[in-house]
């Protein structure tokens, strides 16, 4: 006669099977051991004496006759885990064996719970499930499914491995896991892989051949791999280190943030990049920026949350929020009419400052396109990380002497911006001033300083109100600083 079974893993509140345990088995009336006979085979052996160590915690017990138990549990240090009620239920009503593939059907369909286990090599068996659905050969844990195993070795409850080799040499699985494809591996509780060799850490997914989703990560890809917490990639051979980092593409690997589109730059801390065209050139804008669509490229700074940030297909739009009140937008190409109506209308209201290709620019490749400059001003070439690595700088060269460069236009101005060096000093303020016409002083905002390398940082010019009209001549003045090649202006728009 088949005997009555008691399978029982014992884990923790991780999902972690107990090393050992000590167990009872109580008569529910008395509270003193059952005086039936308790074995650890399905078939002959002698009975066991009570306690039973079950080293790892698995309850691993049959009986002649179901019944109705209390299992008391002592683990490490004497602490204690009392089950009150557990049944230990009958065997199946009919076992039958097959040398040939069976069907197994029923005029109302098969009907309750039911498993399906794989045996040695050729065979396989099928079992009515038990209050606790546990499987007929052993290794295998309540409620799981396991197929294709030759060796099944899956103790924590739930689990779904399916695959040769599915689950094999795992010794962190946890509930709830699943584990699908030639030789995948479900670590901890709720992991899920699905593909070739793919593998899930707890709370990860991972779905691709070679895909390894980190810890909660989410990874959907052939060959990506996450390598840290709360991570989504998707596309194939991504790759990212950083907690929290979003990649999606073919081939990226991100550090940081986010990064989408096969071969975007990712190698600046905070950037966003999205699209599949180049990143272009960058220089005339405070990073960090965010990349979005073919060439819209947005500067971002992180302390200003009320940026705007406009662009699409096409575009070729930058914009930048300067820290404080003031925002700044320079839209140069390309930009729909829709775009463009609207960076007006955010002009006309003071709350942009908006360039277009009308602009004049002056990019110091020469001297030409100033009316006036001191003899003691000189441009200076060399891409260095010190200016951004932007090509040419005009800064004095021989003395510590207030030095001018003046641009005079056809018609009047209404606004500017520069972008200038400086040196060692955290005040800006008094090292570059502003004539109007050869005559009039006029007030300027500046950023903060932001480092650039060699102790020299960035610093942002405008206006503080607009140019008053008939203005056609700006006259700026370098002073103040006794190194005298500080400050150093890099790049001017008048508009």
């Amino acid at each position: 006669m088949e005997r009555c079974h008691l399978y029982l893993p014992l884990v923790d509140s991780t999902g972690q099977l107990y090393p050992y345990a000590q167990v009872s088995l109580l008569d529910t009336l008395t509270g003193q051991p059952v005086s039936v006979p308790v074995y650890s085979d399905p078939v002959g052996g002698s009975p066991l004496d009570l306690p039973v160590l079950c080293a790892p915690a698995v309850v691993n017990l049959w009986t002649d006759l179901p019944m109705r138990v209390t299992v008391l549990v002592t683990f490490a240090q004497n602490s204690t885990l009392t089950l009150p009620n557990v049944d230990i239920p009958a065997p199946p009503d009919g076992l039958a064996q097959t040398e040939v593939p069976i069907k197994v059907t029923a005029p109302g369909g098969v009907t309750g719970s039911s498993i399906l286990a794989s045996g040695n090599a050729g065979t396989a068996t099928w079992q009515a499930a038990n209050a606790f659905a546990s499987h007929q050969h052993s290794g295998d844990a309540p409620d799981s499914v396991v197929l294709g195993s030759l060796d099944p070795t899956d103790y924590a409850p739930r689990q779904v491995w399916i695959g040769n080799g599915a689950g094999a040499g795992v010794t962190d699985q946890g509930i709830g896991s699943v584990a699908v494809g030639h030789a995948t591996a479900a670590h901890g509780e709720g992991g899920t892989a699905i593909g070739s060799a793919a593998a899930a850490q707890a709370l990860g997914l991972a779905v691709g051949a070679g895909a390894q989703a980190g810890p909660s990560s989410t990874v959907l890809g052939a060959s990506s791999l996450s390598g840290a917490a709360s991570q989504v990639l998707i596309g194939r051979q991504l790759s990212a280190t950083a907690p929290e980092a979003i990649v999606i593409g073919s081939g990226v690997t991100a550090t940081s943030g986010l990064s989408l589109g096969p071969g975007l730059r990712s190698d600046l801390q905070s950037n966003l990049l999205l699209g599949s065209a180049p990143v272009p050139d960058t220089g005339d804008w405070p990073g960090p920026f965010l990349h979005l669509l073919n060439n819209t490229v947005v500067p971002w700074y992180l302390n200003a949350p009320s940026d705007v940030m406009l662009g699409g297909a096409g575009a070729n739009l930058s914009v930048w929020g300067a820290p404080g009140a003031f925002r700044a937008v320079i839209f140069t190409e390309g930009a729909t009419g829709a775009v463009a109506s609207l960076v007006q209308a955010l002009d006309g209201l003071g709350l942009i400052y908006s360039v277009d290709n009308s602009t004049f620019t002056d990019d110091f490749t020469d001297l030409s396109k100033v009316t006036n400059v001191s003899s003691n001003l000189v441009i200076e070439s060399g891409a260095t990380p010190t200016f951004d690595n932007r090509p040419n700088h005009l800064k004095r060269q021989y003395t510590d002497t207030p030095s001018s460069f003046t641009y005079t236009r056809p018609s009047a101005l209404k606004d500017f911006a520069l972008v200038m060096y400086v040196h060692g000093s955290s005040t800006v303020e008094g090292q570059l001033a502003l004539t109007l016409n050869g005559t009039t002083p006029f007030p300027l905002s500046f950023t903060n300083p932001v480092a650039t390398a060699n102790a020299w940082s960035r610093v942002w010019v405008f206006g503080r109100r607009s140019l008053p009209a008939g203005t056609t001549q700006l006259t700026f003045t370098l002073q103040g600083n006794p190194e005298i090649f500080s400050p150093a202006i890099a790049k001017v728009w008048l508009r």
